[in-house]
């Protein structure tokens, strides 16, 4: 049974951040105001009173967040403030009184490498998880003729995904783990020219899903992400290759399991 990284954590803080990042809602999709009130909020965490705030700072403050920081939820703004309060940050930040954009943007990004580092443990633990879970299913295989079945089903989604919508989605890389080992029966061929357009493609891909959290974890760690999708990329190039998706479905027989 597949477990969220929430599981994982080890102290309260891990799980703030955890839950902050899975159950709040992307600045991108708030509209300003909403950004505004939380730099009230910060005010207020700081020490300085709420009535005496300057509209302009406030506005100035929220403006930038909203546009520099919308990749992270109204609730890690508010978390931000918090750690920096408790000195969590290793890097010493020092506030002068007024809400300037240098004073936000260090508090936050000293929040975003905070959570990096609270988090990596977690997140490795859930892949070593993952991975012995694999192992132990992969313990009991089927019968060679079931999975050469449920092979080709597979094979056949993806392909259908992928003329259908351009790209398909292959969590644990099952097509590029499948056809890999078996490069020389499928021509399954990868010289430095295709892996160089795959890691750029990746890099492109995660880039523009990191604000989306479509099908992700978005606290899973961006390396593991990226060769994940350089490895779609690689099976979507090696489907642009075949003129029909029965030349790959016909090499897979039993005899390959």
């Amino acid at each position: 049974m597949r477990k969220s990284l929430l599981e994982f954590t080890e102290n309260k803080e891990q799980r703030d951040i955890v839950i902050a990042v899975k159950e709040g809602t992307l600045m991108s999709e708030l509209p300003v105001e909403k950004v505004v009130d939380s730099m009230a909020q910060w005010r207020l965490m700081l020490g300085l009173h709420k009535d005496g705030a300057n509209p302009q700072e406030l506005a100035i403050a929220a403006t930038f967040v909203h546009a520099q920081f919308g990749h992270i939820t109204i609730e890690e703004l508010n978390l931000a403030c918090l750690n920096f309060i408790l000195g969590r940050y290793d890097k010493k930040i020092e506030f002068y009184g007024v809400l300037s954009p240098l004073f936000v943007s260090q508090v936050i990004n000293g929040y975003l490498y905070y959570r990096k580092m609270s988090l990596a443990q977690p997140a490795r633990n859930k892949e070593k998880y993952e991975e012995q879970l694999l192992l132990e299913q992969s313990s009991s295989k089927p019968p060679r003729e079931e999975e050469c079945k449920t092979t080709k089903k597979i094979i056949q989604d993806f392909y259908n995904d992928w003329k259908a919508n351009g790209e398909f989605v292959d969590v644990l890389s099952v097509a590029y783990n499948f056809l890999r080992p078996r490069k020389e029966v499928f021509g399954f061929h990868l010289d430095s020219g295709r892996i160089k357009k795959a890691e750029e493609w990746a890099a492109k891909k995660y880039l523009q899903d990191r604000d989306k959290d479509l099908l992700l974890d978005k606290l899973q760690v961006a390396e593991l992400r990226k060769k994940r999708y350089a490895r779609t990329w690689c099976v979507m190039d090696y489907f642009s290759r075949v003129e029909n998706v029965d030349e790959i479905l016909n090499k897979i027989t039993p005899e390959l399991f």
